[in-house]
């Protein structure tokens, strides 16, 4: 019966520890344009996943308003808890699996929608 309890225990652990995330964490240190640091400014960010697979097709879009910098320019994000846009598909129903993705960050230092495409880059690792 112990054997039993603590076989279940196990396959009980393994079985939570599988479940993929909900997000993921980002964090940038934020510079204008001369190159000097936006501290204690609110600013507006945009992530697109593209898929690699479909020719760039984006398979999310998500806005975080109001992301506040803190005193040395850091900003932290969640992607995956923004504002969807709904022109795509959910975060949860990318799926991560199958191929390459890629993130596209877009930010507006002022807190507005006046985006600068800050670069894109390939995931090394997901959340599945």
């Amino acid at each position: 019966m112990k054997n039993t309890i603590i076989s279940l225990l196990i396959a009980l652990l393994i079985s939570m520890s599988s479940f993929a995330q909900q997000g993921i964490n980002y964090k940038a240190l934020i510079k204008d344009d001369l190159g000097n640091i936006v501290a204690n400014q609110n600013v507006t960010i945009r992530f697109t996943i593209v898929d690699a697979l479909s020719g760039g097709n984006i398979e999310n879009q998500e806005t975080h308003d109001d992301v506040m910098t803190d005193p040395n320019g850091i900003v932290i994000a969640n992607i995956g808890e923004g504002a969807q846009s709904l022109s795509y598909g959910f975060f949860n129903d990318i799926d991560w699996g199958n191929h390459a993705h890629y993130l596209r960050m877009e930010i507006d230092i002022t807190g507005g929608t006046n985006f600068v495409d800050m670069g894109t880059t390939q995931f090394m690792a997901v959340p599945y």
